[in-house]
């Protein structure tokens, strides 16, 4: 997973995450506690299939842009998945 972020100032910011280490069973537990204090009822049997389906679709589709934006600012961000 690589997220791309750009400001108007200049700043350019590149990161780059092991897509195992976001998408798995570990994360999944963190995601559904934090969910569940913002008032989101996700439970984990829910949001594992989810991530399943992630992990299988980023096999077969390399560098798929997850999210893309622009502002007016020219401000930018991408995450690809």
């Amino acid at each position: 997973m690589k997220i791309i972020v750009n400001d108007k100032e200049g700043t350019n910011l590149h990161l780059a995450f092991p897509t195992g280490l976001i998408l798995n069973r570990l994360s999944v537990h963190f995601m559904s506690k934090g969910l569940a204090k913002k008032g989101v009822p996700m439970t984990r049997g829910q949001m594992l299939p989810m991530i399943k389906a992630l992990n299988q679709f980023r096999r077969s589709h390399k560098d798929w842009k997850l999210v893309e934006v622009q502002s007016a600012d020219g401000e930018y961000v991408e995450i690809i998945l």
